[in-house]
């Protein structure tokens, strides 16, 4: 069935979505390995190229874990498909946006282990325009307006791109 839905989807959005980012933080689903993340990736951006062979195909939207990044990484490396993924996506969301880059270059030493020379891009990240009492969110306890929200985003995205990070 989902091999079915994404083959309908891609062909319905090919040339107008040129860009596709395939599951949201799986290293935090405790009910599926690197490897079954691995082998839905691939049939997923299999479908995908099938339709556009030059959407571009984002992975991981690693949340945390790099030894789960780092294992789909050579999985994907063992299944000979390395040519399906274009760029690895990262999130995090510190309090000070200058910092939380740990993530990104743990990812980047395990790109370099496994011979992966691929793009790591920030796939989501932000702050909330109001304070969000009770609420379980990113940077939720945190005293928030909308215009610490807009200093919050801007200086993030500067430490990005000093950094060499694209972000969505």
């Amino acid at each position: 069935g989902w091999d079915r839905w994404v083959s309908a989807l891609a062909g319905r959005y090919a040339g107008r979505v040129s860009c596709w980012e395939i599951w949201n933080e799986a290293d935090f689903c405790a009910e599926i390995s690197a490897m079954e993340y691995a082998d839905l990736f691939v049939r997923t951006a299999s479908a995908i190229r099938g339709h556009d062979p030059s959407a571009r195909i984002l992975g991981l939207s690693l949340a945390g874990k790099v030894a789960f990044g780092e294992d789909f990484l050579r999985c994907l490396a063992g299944s000979g498909n390395q040519d399906l993924l274009d760029a690895l996506t990262f999130h995090g969301y510190p309090h000070n946006p200058d910092t939380g880059f740990d993530l990104p270059e743990a990812l980047a030493a395990a790109c370099s282990r496994t011979g992966f020379d691929v793009p790591l891009e920030q796939g989501e990240t932000g702050a909330p325009s109001e304070t969000l009492h009770g609420i379980d969110l990113a940077l939720a306890t945190f005293e928030w307006s909308p215009r610490k929200q807009a200093a919050w985003n801007l200086r993030r995205m500067l430490a990005h791109h000093a950094r060499g990070y694209a972000m969505s």
